[in-house]
Order: structure tokens, then C-alpha cells, then sequence
């Protein structure tokens, strides 16, 4: 009897163990699309610091400057795009947009209204004109 016993509490122990097992790959997997949503403001603030010109620029100290008064579309696309799509386009989570044969127009169709689990970036933190840099970015420097 004690036999059996040992047998069942081994059956529960692996029961428990698999479930457990699959619980950690859902939570990771949540924790990594979440990643691709675009972060919050504060992140995105913290990756706009850039060298400002004038006074600033002189004194050698950067400045912090609000999402939307970026203007480098290096650093728009880095800072909105490059958690999935990587940091030179080549993909992470998200496909690869390095060479894409879409126009710049489809490119920034795509960013203003998402595609699949893309989210969109219209009325977010992104303006039009940012928008526009980007997509202009993804066709001209992303060959």
C-alpha cells in the first residue's frame, strides 16, 4: 500500500510541476508583447535626453526634451520601433523592416493604425510629423 502511495503523490508532483511549467511560459510570454506596446511616457522620456542646441549645447549639458519635440528620426524609430523591430530593423519580437517593398505612405499607414499585434501610434504620444519621419526612415535608412 505504501507503494502506491508514493506512485500517486509522483503522479501529482509531475501534474503540478507541468502546470506550473506552463503558467511561467504564459506570464513570460505576457511580459514580452507587453514590451512591444511602446512603453510608458517615463521610458520614453529617459530615451529622448539629446544635446540641445544653444545654451545647452555651449555648457556641454544635455537637455530632456518632451516625446514630442524629438525630431531625429533615428531616435523616434529607436525609441518606438526598436523593441520589436530591433534597433536596425532586422526584427525581434516583430518582423524584420529593414528593405521592406512597402512605400512610405503604406510604411506610415502601418504606424499610424497598427497591423496584427502592432499597435497603432496615432493619438499617442507620437505626433503626425514624427510619424511621417519615421516611415521616412524606415524606406530611406533601413535599405
Amino acid at each position: 500500500m505504501g507503494g502506491n502511495l508514493l506512485r500517486l503523490d509522483k503522479v501529482k508532483f509531475q501534474e503540478s510541476t507541468g502546470i506550473l511549467v506552463f503558467l511561467l511560459l504564459i506570464a513570460l510570454a505576457a511580459f514580452t508583447l507587453a514590451g512591444c506596446s511602446g512603453g510608458s511616457s517615463a521610458e520614453k522620456k529617459e530615451g529622448a535626453v539629446t544635446e540641445s542646441a544653444g545654451e545647452a549645447e555651449a555648457e556641454g549639458e544635455a537637455v530632456e526634451l518632451e516625446p514630442e519635440e524629438v525630431k531625429d528620426p533615428a531616435q523616434l524609430f529607436v525609441n518606438s520601433c526598436g523593441a520589436c523591430h530591433g534597433h536596425d530593423g532586422n526584427g525581434v519580437i516583430g518582423p524584420a523592416i529593414r528593405g521592406t517593398a512597402r512605400s512610405v505612405e503604406e510604411v506610415e499607414k502601418v504606424i499610424n493604425e497598427g497591423k496584427g499585434s502592432m499597435p497603432k501610434f496615432k493619438g499617442g504620444e507620437l505626433t503626425e510629423e514624427q510619424m511621417k519621419l519615421i516611415a521616412n526612415y524606415v524606406k530611406t535608412e533601413l535599405k
